[in-house]
């Protein structure tokens, strides 16, 4: 059985301008190789509680343990509603997509940055083909936060900046060029990072310094 499960934070910063080689009609291989190598993605569809009749039952023989329901449970007027995609299992006759519930809570509505958090503990279980047919949108979490959260607050301002430059650079090209807005980005993940991760506030005064320098003769950061 090909099977990726990631253990979760109580929070994530997902990238709503971020890309993910996966869309409908792909391969579940397509799914499981995207969540190994970028980790959970955040989605928007019909699942979740709201869009079934009665309480979650408990299924057997899952490789994850997790809630779901029965097929003829779904409502017939059913909403959207945001989730985080925590795995995916696939073995010669069946696939399976495994996801928890979150709630957006970005303060700044127009920040491609989205702060998510879990609003549930359990994790509910469909099958791909449902997964498949009810998903709208994916988004993966976005790389620059977690190479920033994951660094150690001892490995020098240097490289902090070097991933700064690395931000500008990167939103400017998708711009066309536009420097203001390869800034405008770099802002956005400083203030993210301040609130991605338990020392987030650290993180992100120690970047606001580090960042000193960063942009080009057009639009530079001074911290």
């Amino acid at each position: 059985m090909n099977v990726v499960r990631l253990d979760l934070q109580n929070q994530l910063i997902i990238d709503r301008k971020g890309k993910t080689n996966y869309s409908v009609n792909q391969k579940i291989a397509t799914l499981i190789q995207e969540l190994k190598e970028k980790g959970p993605m955040v989605g928007v569809g019909s699942f979740g509680p709201e869009v079934f009749n009665g309480d979650p039952i408990k299924p057997k023989n899952h490789p994850i343990d997790c809630y779901g329901w029965k097929a003829d449970a779904r409502k017939s007027i059913r909403g959207h509603f945001t989730f985080v995609v925590v795995g995916a299992a696939q073995d010669k006759e069946k696939a399976f997509v495994y996801y928890k519930m979150t709630t957006d809570i970005t303060e700044n509505p127009l920040s491609p940055f989205r702060l998510h958090k879990i609003s549930d503990k359990k994790t509910y279980v469909t099958s791909f083909k449902k997964f498949d047919d009810l998903l709208i949108d994916l988004f993966p979490e976005n790389e620059f936060i977690n190479r920033l959260s994951s660094l150690d607050l001892g490995d020098g301002e240097k490289t902090y900046k070097e991933i700064g430059q690395s931000i500008f650079d990167f939103y400017k090209e998708k711009a066309q060029g536009n420097s203001l807005m390869g800034m405008a980005a770099a802002v956005c993940v400083c203030e993210a990072l301040g609130k991605s991760v338990i020392d987030g506030c650290l993180r992100s005064q120690y970047v606001e310094k580090a960042w000193n320098g960063i942009g080009d003769s057009k639009c530079c950061w001074y911290g």
